[in-house]
């Protein structure tokens, strides 16, 4: 089962989460069926948006969005952390050039939407990069995924991050840290649990563990109201043109 252990560090200076997301790694790859290197991008951003919505309160979400000349890779989650995507391209191999948007949606007042560069074809750069400039909080993330041939057998992550008031030694030792820890990648597939890898850069006490999963909402219920939403008159326009209206869902690719 994945989860997702939210903790502090530090006398709360540093906030931490650890993320098992290798179920999640496999349901996408099931539902999408992209390409190897599609799939390690796919999981990697799947399992970064797991981590931005684990710091929302409900009914919040939040959307992450790579875009670029070579097409789209979107993923969301609510305040438990469980998350849906799409990929455009499945035979996406990088990220080099383009943009990672986040919008936050608290389901009230307008949406916050912000934007950077993509700085690396490393999506746990960039998102690190996103909260230094977007959110000016000082952030190191890592984000992997480990293969058996064309198969993802493990996938996780974690996010270290300085909270205000935290001094510039405490910060000096944790980039030491997080600069000497052995590759995410690495880590993981020597089968350690995602909250020791995180334990050994920095010594933390969990506050709280959620399950998560891949999860995608739709059902005929959301369907018919999303049919409701364009109209009678399009509506009975399409079924006079095409003779059938067909409402397709990006997220878990069922009609």
């Amino acid at each position: 089962m994945d989860y997702l252990i939210k903790g502090a560090a530090c006398d709360a200076k540093v906030r931490v989460i650890a993320v098992e997301s290798s179920e999640i790694a496999a349901v996408s790859a099931e539902i999408h069926k992209p390409a190897r290197e599609a799939s390690a991008l796919f999981s990697r951003v799947l399992t970064a948006a797991a981590m931005f919505g684990s710091m929302l309160k409900p009914p919040q979400s939040v959307s992450l969005i790579i875009r670029g000349d070579y097409g789209e890779i979107l993923a969301t989650s609510d305040s438990t952390a469980r998350v849906r995507g799409y990929i455009s391209n499945k035979e996406i191999s990088g990220i080099n050039g383009g943009d990672l948007t986040i919008i936050k949606d608290s389901g009230m007042k307008k949406p916050y939407l912000g934007k950077v560069k993509l700085v690396s074809n490393d999506v746990a750069e960039c998102v690190g990069y996103y909260f230094a400039q977007s959110e000016q909080i000082p952030t190191a993330v890592a984000l992997g995924a480990v293969f058996s041939g064309d198969r993802i057998t493990r996938a996780g992550g974690y996010l270290v991050q300085l909270m205000p008031g935290a001094s510039e030694s405490l910060a000096e030792t944790l980039e030491n840290a997080v600069n000497n820890a052995p590759p995410i990648d690495e880590a993981l597939a020597s089968g350690a649990p995602i909250e020791s890898i995180l334990q050994n850069i920095i010594n933390f006490e969990p506050l709280e563990t959620l399950p998560i999963n891949y999860h995608c909402p739709c059902d005929r219920e959301s369907i018919t109201n999303v049919l409701l939403s364009v109209g009678k008159k399009e509506l009975t326009s399409i079924l006079e043109e095409d003779r059938r209206a067909i409402v397709h869902c990006h997220f878990c690719e069922k009609d």
